[in-house]
């Protein structure tokens, strides 16, 4: 059995000799930088337009509507003076419905829907263009 004082010599003569395994140098990889997303903030004008009444309106009588027909009917109070557009989705019997009316300055609009079938309106989602919620 070798001495350590051997061991120690056979080493370092391999060292001498380049029979050692040299490290690879490593290659630092970049960490990706986080790029924050800007937080999305509503228009200030979102604060100043609002549905104030959403409700269903029975066709006429003595008009073109049928009698087994019904309006959606939205009101809406603007206090913006260059207010975004409403917009919005209707799903009745034939399907959803994309709907959209431009608000024109300060003041109250009444917006009718339809006709849809009596019964057959299953969602009414409103909103205001570029407003959450």
């Amino acid at each position: 059995m070798p001495s350590r004082r051997a061991l120690l010599a056979a080493a370092g003569a391999s060292l001498a000799a380049g029979c050692a395994y040299e490290m690879p140098t490593p290659t630092p990889t970049p960490s990706p930088t986080a790029t924050e997303e800007p937080t999305p903030t509503e228009p200030p004008v979102c604060d100043e337009v609002t549905v104030s009444e959403l409700d269903f309106r029975a066709a006429t009588p003595g008009t073109d509507d049928g009698p087994d027909e019904e309006y959606v009917v939205a009101v809406v109070e603007s206090e913006a003076a260059d207010p975004p557009a409403l917009v919005g989705r209707i799903v009745g019997c034939d399907g959803p419905e994309e709907v959209r009316r431009e608000l024109d300055g300060e003041g109250t609009y009444t917006f009718e829907f339809g006709p849809y079938e009596v019964g057959c309106v299953t969602s009414v989602d409103l909103g205001f263009e570029g407003c959450n919620g």
